[in-house]
């Protein structure tokens, strides 16, 4: 028998105290569980990021986010999650994400669980490569190119 993962490793938008509509539903709906990084390389797509596994393992670097235990209706939660994250899972080919189990490493328990990740699949052509893994730090450094450009410095 498969076993299915208990939780969910959000690294971008959806972080805990993210200001997407969904953010707040993941919030109300699941119980957070912990801060964690998961090996891999993260991507600036537009407002939102792309984690993608690397093949060769000396390019991945740690990708913080938050893991959140799922609601015993895990399967009704995940569709939204799914259409939100532009995932089919009848045509995974075609999805700009997909939804894959990873060992994602626990930061509170010290030890690494499985996660339900959402990992991109498009093309990365030209995107810039945020090499500090923290997506909600990159919103604060872009935040603060806008306030100086503002500003005149």
């Amino acid at each position: 028998m498969k076993s299915t993962p208990r939780y969910l490793f959000v690294y971008g938008v959806l972080r805990k105290g993210g200001n997407s509509p969904m953010a707040g539903e993941l919030e109300r709906s699941a119980n957070y569980a912990d801060p964690a990084t998961l090996a891999g390389r993260l991507f600036r797509i537009d407002w939102y990021p792309a984690l993608i596994s690397d093949p060769n393992p000396e390019k991945n670097y740690p990708v913080r986010g938050d893991l959140y235990e799922l609601p015993e209706n895990q399967h009704e939660f995940l569709r939204a999650f799914d259409a939100y994250e532009s995932y089919d899972p009848e045509d995974p080919g075609r999805s700009e994400y997909i939804r894959e189990k990873c060992r994602v490493q626990s930061l509170n328990k010290g030890h690494p669980v499985e996660a339900w990740v959402y990992l991109y699949q498009s093309p990365l052509t030209e995107k810039p490569e945020v090499t500090d893994g923290d997506w909600l730090a990159e919103l604060q450094r872009q935040a603060g190119k806008i306030q100086t450009k503002n500003r005149g410095w």
